[in-house]
């Protein structure tokens, strides 16, 4: 399968979906085979949560997944 990745990091800031909060995400380049995750860098321990069918807890209204105790919702968009 072909992969490809971002040439550099970009960082957009927002108003949250669910939460109404001002919210950062960056985008950084990734190793062959990586795939997508999200990190919480707002959460102790900045846990990171891989985009896997393994870790989705719900899927009504959008799809959220969640590893320990960070949960990241509406992956899909």
């Amino acid at each position: 399968m072909k992969q490809q990745t971002i040439a550099k990091s970009a960082t957009i800031r927002g108003v949250g979906l669910h939460t109404g909060k001002q919210v950062t995400v960056t985008f950084k380049p990734a190793p062959a085979n990586h795939g997508c995750s999200f990190q919480r860098i707002d959460l102790e321990k900045q846990p990171i949560v891989p985009v896997h069918v393994n870790f989705v807890i719900d899927t009504t209204r959008g799809t959220t997944i969640q590893k320990g105790n960070a949960r990241v919702s509406t992956v899909e968009h």
